[in-house]
């Protein structure tokens, strides 16, 4: 499994998208000042959110979040 965190500027438009997942995170940074930060995507402390594949398993109840 793996993090992500993909930003793209649009820059006629002057718009920035932005998807992230996991402990991967930005900030965007204007005349030195953060004006904005990702939010944390954890289910707790050292536990981030991740993209995987999960295998077939007989009982789903066994797979959470």
């Amino acid at each position: 499994s793996s993090t992500a965190c993909i930003v793209a500027l649009h820059n006629e438009e002057r718009i920035l998208h932005t998807a992230n997942l996991g402990d991967s995170g930005f900030v965007v940074i204007r005349r030195s000042t953060i004006v904005h930060r990702s939010q944390e995507q954890q289910h707790y402390f050292n536990s981030p959110f991740q993209l995987a594949i999960h295998p077939t398993i007989k009982d789903p109840r066994l797979i959470a979040d």
